[in-house]
């Protein structure tokens, strides 16, 4: 069954290509990808998507937000590609993330199409009236 949404949600995808490194954190080295951070907003569906940022990500629930300097860094000694390659969002990805407007056009083109059938046929019952057919 299909679920309703309100406000953002959020998807990591991993940059295919690039491999797995580590960063130093806080906490020590944490194995990461590259990835895109891709938001889709809602209002009952869908209506917008697209790429937000990209981080650093570990798996689970959180990632790192890179400054320009770490991703020069990371450039320089070889572990990130010169220039960054970009995320593109699927055929998929962009039809579901902007199903609100699918759905509003799919209704309006219903609406218009219904309507002409109903004005098509209350001119004909006019028509036979006026006939007196």
């Amino acid at each position: 069954m299909g679920r309703f949404f309100f406000g953002s949600q959020e998807d990591l995808n991993c940059l295919a290509g690039i491999k797995r490194f580590e960063i130093e954190t806080n906490d020590g080295a944490v194995d990461v990808c590259y990835a895109a951070l891709v938001s889709r907003d809602s209002i009952f569906l869908p209506w917008r998507v697209y790429v937000k940022d990209y981080v650093f990500y570990p798996e689970g629930d959180s990632y790192y937000t890179p400054t320009k300097n770490g991703i020069k860094s990371l450039q320089s000694d070889g572990t990130l590609p010169d220039p960054l390659p970009e995320y593109s969002l699927t055929n998929f990805d962009l039809v579901l993330g902007n199903f609100l407007w699918i759905f509003i056009g799919i209704v309006l083109a219903y609406t218009g199409i219904a309507s002409l059938f109903e004005k098509k046929e209350t001119t004909e019952a006019e028509d036979k009236v006026n006939d007196g057919g």
